[in-house]
């Protein structure tokens, strides 16, 4: 998606854009993946979501979001386990992933190898927290 910004100063029109991203919620909590997704779109960006590690690597591979924010904790395959698949897989390989998760950090960092383009979140977040996290991987993404 691709935002117009128009501003008028000192009399001339300047218009700029600015290009959102597609980000994918994955949370088996709908409340979670509800408040997340009001939150992103506020900001323009496109959201598409699954509520288990499956269907995050199905709608990885065919989607190819910009950024995933994945709880650890969910039925059948985790978020760690996704997180493996992603790494995996060529075409998802450098996808930039935010872990969201109500486990203190210090279980969280250790079950995912850490790299430049992951991050670490605990639940609840605070809007600030997650907008920091996404537009830092989001700057980093090639």
């Amino acid at each position: 998606m691709i935002l117009l910004y128009f501003s008028a100063l000192g009399g001339e029109l300047q218009i700029a854009l600015k290009t959102m991203a597609k980000i994918l919620v994955v949370d088996d909590d709908p409340t979670v993946v509800d408040i997340l997704k009001e939150h992103l779109k506020l900001r323009g960006h496109d959201i598409l979501t699954a509520s288990n590690g499956e269907a995050a690597v199905e709608t990885a591979r065919s989607e190819r979001p910009d950024v995933v924010l994945l709880d650890f904790e969910m039925p059948g395959m985790a978020g760690e386990g996704a997180f493996e698949r992603f790494r995996a897989h060529p075409a998802m390989a450098e996808i930039p992933v935010v872990f969201l998760s109500s486990l203190p950090l210090n279980r969280q960092v250790g079950r995912v190898p850490v790299a430049r383009d992951v991050r670490f979140l605990r639940k609840p977040v605070t809007a600030a927290a997650l907008f920091e996290a996404i537009d830092g991987l989001l700057e980093r993404s090639p």
